[in-house]
């Protein structure tokens, strides 16, 4: 999602991307740019809720303009997040973001990375990170 979407819901969705990619365009969710890591004003109160989501470089990526401007009220719930490369959730300049109840699970076959991320929030402000079960032989967390 980009240019401001807002106010979107997606429930119940299988998403499905490359389970091989080790390019960081390629992820299940994202409210971010081109790519994982690229900054801007993307979205503002959109919910992903049941969804599954497999491969991808990033299974779900939040990303926002700045600490100056963050996005806000984004949802990640009740979601499973699987077989990815570098990151499971991938959150950077949000704010007031939920993050409940997910399975995350980084790819362990093929190609992969052994120092991936679970989970990794950076530079949110007022996120809710709850009842989520990160399976990872690394580095489960970044906060």
């Amino acid at each position: 999602m980009q240019n401001n979407a807002d106010y979107n819901k997606i429930i119940s969705c299988n998403i499905r991307v490359s389970e091989t990619s080790t390019n960081s365009n390629c992820f299940g969710i994202g409210v971010c740019g081109n790519t994982y890591s690229t900054a801007g004003a993307y979205g503002n109160y959109n919910a992903f809720e049941s969804c599954a989501v497999i491969g991808g470089y990033v299974g779900a990526c939040l990303y926002g303009t700045s600490t100056a401007v963050f996005d806000v009220g984004n949802t990640i719930r009740n979601c499973s997040i699987s077989n990815m490369y570098q990151y499971g959730i991938y959150s950077q300049y949000e704010y007031m973001d939920s993050i409940i109840g997910n399975s995350v699970r980084l790819r362990s076959t093929g190609t992969f990375i052994t120092s991936g991320y679970g989970m990794y929030i950076y530079y949110n402000n007022g996120v809710r990170i709850e009842r989520n079960i990160v399976l990872k032989r690394r580095c489960v967390w970044y906060l």
